[in-house]
């Protein structure tokens, strides 16, 4: 008798599983479909936007008065856009990232479907103008929400925010040809587990937003480079000083962010102000620097290709992109920092791989290896993600078997320096300073590095 009432809750808790597992893939399914189709349509509007301004501003640079007047007309009307938006709704600033964990916590509360819709317009208007934050942030944060407005209809005990890293992995997948890096991402940032929920959900919703958005632009990777040569002898040496420069870069991103929000506060700058100052700094540079166009693929196929840029301007490159970047972060300017972190990587690995080529001590042929392995660990450094790192710079680039292992060495490296010296995820310590969470303690997470 107890046999056969085991032998039976068996058979009902199995069948449950697969119902539970069918419904998840369903409703995976459809939010990749959803992801993919929204990030599709997002992408070629951006597509449009950066030829329209990259052409109005190089005929400004060129000195033409009515181009020059045009694009500061429109610099100065997107920054007081960012400004009414964002005192309209806070939590349409930054990556959107802070605001899902949020979401995810149960400690914030958004209107997705008004915040999903102009976020997206936002960074697409941001990312078009040729602003040095990144275009992920649109769909990413768009797909966290969509997700996590999801019920499961059979299942009423499963949390509702439980689908957001699937939204997230999706919309990752979808932007930058990238379904493993947003399934390990989705477990590294949100999941911090491998649940049965996040690891299917993020590889069917992954895939099918990848498929579609790949039907519109293409199978090739997002960063097409030539094969990349393994490192030999001294290389491996120097991919632990690598290691240590990105450490170190990392540090300088998450002091910078600190320090121009203190500045910002100190000042008591209201916030139509920081975002205008911020905007009209970055014109002035494009004007300067015309590399800082866009949130940076062109400038890292330029970086790594042949000839690529000398040594002196990808250290002037890698300088200003670091205090522009962070700049419009402490400002809270809608916009992503994935693409605009491997870009400062790919400079640094660049120049230190320069330096060596000039010292003899690598062939030229390696500098390449150099600058993708340092986008791996800058990114992982920033955001405390290093399979993230790794995993996406090989699928954005194409080679595997190139990346990974002197990926993983400089990654390594850099995790090491990153927890000697203090520095924590951008993120967690954007999401704590979040002020809508003002009263609530995070004491056991406290920032010590800014102390």
């Amino acid at each position: 008798m107890v046999e056969s009432t085991t032998m039976s809750n068996n058979k009902s808790l199995k069948s449950k599983w697969h119902e539970n597992w069918l419904e998840l893939l369903v409703i995976s399914a459809v939010l990749g479909g959803l992801i993919g189709i929204a990030t599709a349509g997002y992408r070629l509007v951006i597509i449009e936007l950066k030829r329209l301004f990259q052409g109005a501003l190089a005929t400004a640079a060129a000195g033409s008065a009515w181009a020059i007047s045009v694009v500061i007309v429109t610099y100065i009307g997107l920054a007081l856009l960012n400004a009414l938006l964002y005192t309209w709704e806070p939590l349409l600033g930054g990556g959107g990232v802070p605001h899902l964990f949020g979401e995810q916590r149960g400690t914030l509360r958004g209107r997705w479907w008004v915040i999903a819709p102009v976020k997206m317009s936002l960074v697409a208007l941001n990312a078009g103008s040729a602003f040095g934050l990144g275009s992920l942030a649109g769909p990413l944060h768009a797909g966290g929400l969509l997700a996590g407005a999801v019920r499961f209809p059979r299942d009423k005990t499963k949390p509702q925010q439980s689908l957001i890293g699937v939204g997230v992995a999706a919309s990752l997948a979808a932007i930058l040809h990238a379904p493993l890096a947003g399934l390990i991402f989705a477990i590294e940032a949100f999941d911090k587990r491998f649940s049965h929920i996040t690891l299917l959900g993020s590889l069917c919703a992954g895939f099918i937003a990848k498929g579609i958005t790949s039907a519109f632009f293409g199978l090739r990777p997002i960063l097409s480079l030539p094969d990349l040569p393994r490192p030999s002898g001294f290389s491996y040496g120097l991919l632990l000083i690598l290691g240590l420069v990105c450490g170190l870069s990392g540090w300088l991103f998450y002091r910078l962010i600190i320090l121009f929000r203190r500045v910002f506060s100190v000042l008591k700058m209201p916030t139509w102000a920081k975002i205008l100052v911020t905007f009209l700094l970055i014109l002035g540079a494009l004007f300067l620097v015309p590399e800082l166009f866009g949130s940076g693929n062109p400038l890292i196929l330029k970086v790594a290709g042949d000839p690529g840029l000398p040594l002196t301007r990808v250290l002037l490159v890698y300088g200003l992109k670091m205090i522009l970047i962070t700049l419009a972060i402490a400002a809270g300017i809608a916009g992503g920092i994935f693409t605009p972190l491997m870009v400062t990587g790919a400079l640094i690995g660049n120049a230190l791989a320069q330096l060596a080529v000039q010292l003899g001590i690598i062939p030229a042929e390696q500098v390449l290896i150099f600058t993708v392995c340092a986008m791996a660990a800058h990114v992982a450094v920033a955001m405390h993600i290093p399979l993230t790192g790794i995993v996406l710079t090989a699928e954005m680039t194409g080679s595997f078997g190139g990346v990974l292992m002197p990926a993983a060495i400089v990654v390594i490296v850099t995790m090491i320096v990153a927890r000697i010296l203090a520095v924590r995820p951008i993120n967690d310590y954007l999401y704590e300073q979040m002020p809508q969470l003002s009263g609530i303690d995070h004491s056991a997470r406290s920032d010590e590095g800014e102390n």
